[in-house]
């Protein structure tokens, strides 16, 4: 290998450094917007333990109004797949 060539080589894995962080930045942005969102959504259903969203066996059906258990209940389930892939 000639020299050039180390030199564009290094130059090209700073580059890629460089996006990796800015993935990563991004990811967290990601991650932070998530989290508010799920928040404000269980702040609407009348929860205040949001904490105890990852036992989801905790929750029982007296925790939400009857009027709202069916919605819950699909909230559960998809906030459980962010949950577990995205958090």
């Amino acid at each position: 290998m000639t020299a050039e060539r180390c030199k564009a080589i290094v130059e090209d894995l700073e580059v890629l450094e460089e996006r990796e962080e800015k993935i990563e930045r991004q990811l967290l942005i990601i991650k932070r917007l998530q989290n508010n969102t799920l928040l404000r959504l269980f702040r609407i259903l009348g929860t205040k333990c949001f904490d105890q969203l990852r036992g989801f066996n905790v929750w029982e059906r007296n925790l939400v109004p009857n009027c709202l258990y069916a919605t819950w209940q699909m909230v559960v389930i998809r906030t459980s797949y962010l949950v577990d892939n995205f958090m």
